[in-house]
């Protein structure tokens, strides 16, 4: 699958699930095992938010930590 494509799943996948209640403050993670890489899409305002980009996996359990915890 190419980056995009996967980009464009993960993207496809957040939005059907927003259409449920339950799913409002969801965010979806796409893996691409062997790109070794990963494709975020969160809530407007999280601090997943962070836009196009890369970010280590440290930075990225830290986030979902905080996002986790607080309540979302």
């Amino acid at each position: 699958m190419a980056s995009c494509d996967a980009g464009s799943l993960a993207r496809y996948v957040w939005l059907s699930a927003l259409r449920y209640p339950d799913y409002q403050h969801a965010a979806c993670v796409c893996v691409a095992e062997h790109a070794n890489v990963a494709w975020v899409i969160a809530p407007h305002g999280s601090e997943l938010e962070k836009g196009p980009g890369s970010i280590g996996p440290d930075a990225l359990h830290r986030a979902f930590t905080n996002w986790l915890t607080s309540g979302h």
